[in-house]
């Protein structure tokens, strides 16, 4: 799967450091929803170095983490039948992404890992699910 993204801003801060705000405009429908739906539209990436690297061995990292709950009764997408579903229960959720880059004139590239991780206690069992997610990604930094 393939998605393309756009920069709201990248900017500093004196706490947090490098701050990239993306947001993935062109996915597919069901996810772009579900995104709204729990406040995900634009992902926090963090890097904690002091200035972006041109070095391809001494990349950059940015973090994005976030935790929310899917409350009981909303729509979800199954991404192996592209249908929805109904969550029954409450899910809470963890999302973790890295992108590892570094900038070489015209774009900032490198690879992409991100993970989804979920945990449901019942009285009845204890299930865990995850999707986890790799590739490479490409940014083309435009002069605003």
């Amino acid at each position: 799967m393939e998605h393309a993204i756009t920069g709201d801003e990248c900017f500093r801060t004196k706490s947090d450091g490098i701050v990239a705000d993306i947001r993935m405009p062109k996915m597919h429908e069901l996810l772009r929803q579900f995104a709204v739906n729990l406040n995900l539209e634009v992902n926090r990436y963090v890097c904690r170095d002091e200035a972006i690297s041109e070095d391809r061995e001494r990349p950059n990292i940015f973090e994005y983490t976030v935790n929310v709950v899917i409350p009981a009764g909303s729509e979800v997408v199954d991404i192996t039948t592209w249908k929805k579903s109904i969550t029954l229960i409450s899910v809470p959720c963890s999302f973790y992404a890295e992108a590892t880059g570094y900038f070489d004139g015209a774009r900032f590239a490198g690879r992409y890992d991100g993970r989804i991780l979920s945990e449901i206690n019942t009285p009845f069992a204890n299930i865990r699910s995850g999707m986890f997610m790799r590739g490479a990604f490409e940014i083309k930094i435009e002069a605003a």
